[in-house]
């Protein structure tokens, strides 16, 4: 009885963090939207202010360069790209962690 008890707690808790993430991965994707789409605004008032784009050179902005093939959406990619590797890198310690136990 217990063991189903949790068992049941545990799918109900899965089904709440899934919804989550569907919920917040559903509004990443419409600022990510909205965030390209100021950045092809600000892109193209960039190629005509010379003020703005040394301002965006100062904070080192992504997108500084009209010319320039690095998207927001790159960066997103690469940076998904290093969670997956930390996550890897985690398990691999952990393993070699519990390894050094026995």
């Amino acid at each position: 009885m217990k063991e189903a008890e949790t068992n049941r707690i545990l799918n109900e808790k899965i089904t709440e963090l899934k919804e989550i993430l569907e919920w917040k991965e559903t509004l990443f994707q419409s600022k990510e939207k909205k965030w390209a789409e100021v950045e092809k605004i600000v892109v193209v008032y960039a190629r005509k202010d010379l003020e703005l784009r040394e301002k965006l050179t100062d904070i080192k902005y992504i997108c500084d360069d009209p010319s320039s093939k690095r998207k927001i959406t790159t960066v997103i990619n690469e940076n998904d790209d290093l969670h997956r590797k930390v996550e890897e890198y985690k398990k691999e310690i952990d393993e070699l962690r519990e390894q050094m136990t026995m």
